[in-house]
């Protein structure tokens, strides 16, 4: 079953493009804050930009996930979804229905993980055999923050989704309160 205009709008606007733009400006501002003093940073030391990522791509994504799936139900998804603008999912065609009875705590935690193995580790291995040196403090804010936005990308549908969801099967059926 395809999804509807409003369901599209949720998963395409509110769980995608606007999570980017905010995850690229907030990392943005906390990379320049965290690297202001220093003038370049090392792949490897203290700071480093291997530690960095991969603190960077479990909490952010750990805290997309704990801090999404807490909030699209109450703000987003119950007022889209009593009001009627963004349908209420059928409950026989939510995919990997397994997952939904993860707490949310478990949940984000697996989501964060993966995005360490598939996303931080990958990009460290790729920046050791380019023999990355030392890359000057501006360079590593502009990446930090397209970093963040792509982490985004991959953890903000996912909270949506998995929020979404959730709320389909508890949410009461129009059946049952009309």
């Amino acid at each position: 079953m395809p999804l509807t205009q409003s369901q599209q709008r949720f998963m395409l606007v509110d769980q995608t493009a606007i999570p980017f733009v905010i995850n690229i400006s907030a990392t943005s501002l906390i990379s320049w804050f965290a690297f202001k003093s220093e003038s370049a940073i090392p792949l490897w030391g203290n700071p480093s930009i291997s530690v960095d990522l991969i603190l960077t791509a479990f909490i952010l994504t750990a805290f997309i996930l704990s801090f999404l799936t807490s909030f699209i139900p109450c703000l987003v998804i119950s007022n889209g979804v009593n009001s009627g603008k963004i349908p209420s999912l059928n409950p026989n065609s939510i995919a990997l229905h397994k997952y939904l009875g993860y707490s949310k705590l478990r949940f984000a935690l697996t989501v964060a993980l993966v995005a360490v193995i598939f996303f931080a580790l990958p990009m460290i291995w790729i920046l050791n055999l380019a023999n990355a040196q030392a890359v000057e403090s501006t360079s590593i804010i502009q990446f930090k923050a397209v970093w963040a936005g792509l982490l985004s990308l991959y953890a903000s549908p996912i909270a949506g989704w998995w929020a979404w969801n959730k709320y389909s099967l508890e949410a009461p059926s129009k059946k049952d309160s009309g």
